[in-house]
């Protein structure tokens, strides 16, 4: 990878860092935030994680298709 593309995935996993805590402090303490904010925090982490699956499935399809391209890798 190119050191752009280093920089601008260390930029977006420090992003997700912090909402990620923020989740995670929230659902281990549920008496500690009203029932709605709960479910808006749950539904938040799970679209997150979702986000970061699908990204995570086109840069490994992006690598692959590199890596065909170059004769790295039979089909």
């Amino acid at each position: 990878m190119s050191p752009t593309i280093d920089t601008r995935l260390l930029g977006c996993a420090a992003v997700l860092a912090l909402p990620a805590s923020l989740a995670v402090m929230l659902l281990a303490t549920p008496g500690s935030a009203s029932p709605v904010l709960s479910w808006i925090v749950s539904t938040l982490a799970l679209l997150t994680a979702l986000v970061v699956l699908a990204a995570g499935e086109c840069a490994w399809e992006d690598t692959v298709a590199r890596a065909r391209a170059a004769g790295l890798v039979g089909r």
